[in-house]
Formats: C-alpha cells, sequence, structure tokens
C-alpha cells in the first residue's frame, strides 16, 4: 500500500465515522418522536379507559349502596 491508499482510506474512514454519527443523530430524534408519541398514546388510552370506568362501574356500585 502506498501513501496514497493509506490517505484515501483514512479519507473513508473520517467520511464514514462522519455519516455513522449522523444516522446516531437521526436514531436519537426517531427515538425520541416515538417515546412522545407512545406517551400521549399511553396517556388517552388511560384517558379512555377511566371514562368508560367511571360511566359503567360508579353507577352499577352506586345503585347497590341505594343512592340511586
Amino acid at each position: 500500500a502506498t501513501r496514497d491508499d493509506v490517505r484515501e482510506l483514512r479519507a473513508e474512514i473520517s467520511q464514514l465515522r462522519a455519516e455513522v454519527s449522523q444516522l446516531r443523530e437521526e436514531l436519537r430524534a426517531e427515538i425520541s418522536q416515538l417515546r412522545a408519541e407512545v406517551s400521549s398514546n399511553f396517556k388517552w388510552t388511560i384517558g379512555a379507559m377511566l371514562t368508560i370506568w367511571g360511566a359503567t362501574v360508579i353507577p352499577i356500585l352506586l345503585r347497590l349502596i341505594g343512592a340511586i
């Protein structure tokens, strides 16, 4: 291998490192976005479950104790 070959390899390695770094940043951004979406979906799911539970179970309990 000549010095030119070594220089070319070093340049390619440097370029690959830059590309890997960019891909890592993109991946971190995607993961962050997915976490936000999952958190939002979880909150909506809990809210829907509480609403359904409140609309069905609470009236049944109130009827059992004779409040309604």
